[in-house]
């Protein structure tokens, strides 16, 4: 054989060979690509299939609720009484309220907004103070929400119908419940950025009255960043706070300026509070302090109100201090500062 056909065929040889190696290559990144797609198919479906049972854990049918009185209703939603049957155990009935869009908004954006509400709470999980979805349900394409029945209405009502009014220690139990819920929804980074007298539920259990707050429509996570920045809000400049009412930005620290309103508006029996000009507040003016009140506990409504955010105290801090005034003595909670 010439040495030319002997470098032909060693040439074809090799030439075959890293066609070879190329085909190989090319079937294995085929067959990876393969693996790699019908894993995330299966991922997919695990999703798929996870999120279609959360849907079915907390969907409920609506022909097993009866509705009754309606129980209250805010710029765009409704809560009415119903009873529901098999909700909590098999054919035992449950009181419950209702939450739903009034008719006039249900648009694509308040039903995109009511559902996200609706998410929140299902996401927030289960707290003594905090207002329980037990279920939910779509009634001409419209969420409807399923939640806890509070037998005593909101927090303003029940202490303008209380005869005898309730006593200073009273008033500190319910607002160190309050705390509590927002000490919870703290640690979870969430901030609820609505929080007043008419967002506080009153329910009654193994007779003891228990403290709910409720309407998640503004709350919001924020997550590691630590705040949160809405430039279009409705929300009232009586409660929410100078950074907030200027700067549009809310954190942990303006939840708690609106808690020191809402300790005003329990220590006032339900009054609504003043508004009070930025310019003002600037200035050192606060709320006055309650007639009731003892000046322990309006001076934790001042440190509420540091016009410093980082100065405020956190839920943490606000429980601590609240319990430590009721295990103390009487002498103290009427102490004269």
């Amino acid at each position: 054989m010439k040495a030319t056909d002997k470098h032909k065929t060693t040439s074809k040889k090799e030439d075959a060979n890293e066609d070879a190696g190329f085909n190989n290559i090319w079937k294995f990144g085929i067959f990876t690509a393969i693996i790699i797609a019908i894993i995330i198919l299966i991922i997919v479906l695990i999703k798929l299939f996870l999120n279609q049972q959360l849907i079915n854990k907390w969907e409920f049918p609506i022909e097993n609720l009866t509705f009754g009185k309606c129980l209250g209703e805010g710029a765009f939603g409704v809560a009415v009484m119903a009873t529901a049957i098999g909700l909590i155990n098999k054919n035992v009935e449950t009181k419950v309220a209702v939450k739903m869009l009034k008719d006039d908004h249900r648009n694509y954006e308040d039903i995109l907004d009511f559902k996200s509400e609706i998410d929140f709470m299902k996401k927030m999980g289960n707290h003594n103070n905090i207002t329980t979805i037990l279920g939910s349900y779509e009634q001409d394409g419209s969420p409807c929400a399923i939640i806890e029945f509070a037998s005593k209405g909101n927090i303003l009502n029940f202490l303008n119908s209380m005869n005898p009014r309730a006593s200073e220690k009273e008033l500190l139990l319910y607002a160190n419940q309050v705390a509590q819920g927002m000490e919870y929804m703290h640690d979870k980074n969430l901030i609820h950025r609505d929080l007043a007298g008419r967002n506080i539920l009153v329910t009654e259990k193994h007779n003891k009255i228990i403290m709910k707050i409720a309407d998640f429509g503004l709350a919001r996570d924020i997550g590691k960043e630590g705040y949160y920045i809405e430039d279009r809000h409705a929300l009232n400049p009586r409660w929410i706070a100078p950074e907030s009412v200027n700067d549009n930005i809310f954190t942990f620290k303006s939840d708690v300026w609106t808690y020191g309103v809402l300790l005003w508006e329990i220590f006032t029996y339900g009054k609504a509070p003043d508004y009070i000009p930025l310019s003002h507040l600037s200035a050192g003016k606060r709320l006055d302090q309650p007639l009731d009140c003892s000046a322990v506990i309006y001076m934790i409504m001042l440190s509420c109100w540091d016009i410093i955010p980082e100065k405020r105290p956190t839920f943490q801090e606000l429980v601590k201090r609240i319990e430590q005034i009721l295990s103390s003595s009487r002498e103290y909670l009427k102490l004269v500062w």
